[in-house]
């Protein structure tokens, strides 16, 4: 898996927890203190912004359990 790749596959996992935890883009900007904009790249993979990435793990995030439902 290439970098690419591992950036699209994380933002989707992203997403789909985001969505478990019912938020939308634009909430979890707010609470991050970044764009809608910012967090909808990062959900595609066109951003690699990690400190978006740590507020999903923050909240509880878990890649293999996300995917895995």
């Amino acid at each position: 898996m290439n970098n690419r790749h591992l950036s699209i596959y994380i933002g989707s996992c992203c997403k789909k927890y985001r969505h478990m935890l019912g938020y939308t883009q634009q909430e979890t900007a707010f609470m991050i203190g970044t764009t809608r904009e910012n967090i909808a790249k990062f959900e595609s993979g066109q951003n690699r912004n990690y400190m978006i990435l740590l507020w999903y793990i923050f909240h509880g995030m878990n890649l293999n359990e996300v995917m895995s439902q």
